[in-house]
This record gives structure tokens, sequence and C-alpha cells, in this order.
């Protein structure tokens, strides 16, 4: 049996609270397998490539990445918890480096031209130096 000194949280958690196991991947329920995808878009890319069994293995989450109303008082957890708090391995969002800079631009907004259209739209012009 592991040593519980050498399990910790997959996001570093300095945490004394319950560790919680991935759903499943090899349920064959179809609930079980959809909730394990959710669990599963919160790890790093290098981590999801390791596959479902190493994960649903090796990879815990702790309370913090749970709502508190996933929580029950027996420290579990509820069938439809889902980890959204605390997700700090987030990766940034890709900038498309193929767009032309804003520096320089100024935003001016079109006034609305007729009650069907939307209320104001932003277009932007380029403003000489």
């Amino acid at each position: 049996m592991p040593n519980k000194s050498r399990l910790k949280c997959y996001f570093g958690c300095a945490n004394d609270g319950p560790l919680h196991h991935f759903p499943n991947p090899k349920s064959t329920k179809l609930e079980d397998i959809e909730k394990f995808s959710r669990w599963k878009a919160v790890l790093d890319k290098i981590t999801q490539e390791k596959g479902n069994v190493y994960i649903y293995n090796h990879i815990l989450l702790c309370n913090k990445h749970f709502l508190e109303g996933y929580q029950l008082p027996s420290r579990r957890l509820t069938k439809n918890a889902v980890p959204t708090l605390n997700l700090g391995r987030q990766t940034p969002p890709i900038i498309d480096q193929s767009m032309p800079s804003t520096s320089g631009l100024q935003l001016l907004e079109v006034q609305q031209i007729d009650q069907n259209i939307q209320p104001s739209t932003l277009t932007a012009i380029q403003v000489p130096r």
C-alpha cells in the first residue's frame, strides 16, 4: 500500500484534507465516462497524454478544487462533482501571431444606425503618428 505521506494533490496543494481519485475511465456507465472527461480537462496536456489508466491510478485532487456543494460531511464528493476551483495549471490563451498589432489603432464607436442592428459596434482605424 502506498505511503499516505507521499500522496499529494496534482496541483501541489499543501492540504491535510482528503484526496480524491479520478472517476474510473473503464466504467460502462456513460455518466462516469463523461465525468472522467470533465475531470481530465483540468490536467495539463502532458499529463493527459499519459493516458486514462495512468490518470486513474496516479492523479489525485484535493477538496480545494471542488465547490463546497460537491463535498459531503463524510469528506467524500457527490456523484456529480467536477473540479472547477483553483486550477492553477491552466494554459494561457493562444494569441494568433498572424493578426496585425493593435498598437497605434484607435477604437471608435459607430453610432446605432438602425434599431434592428446591435446597439453599438466597434471598429478600428489607423491613426497617423
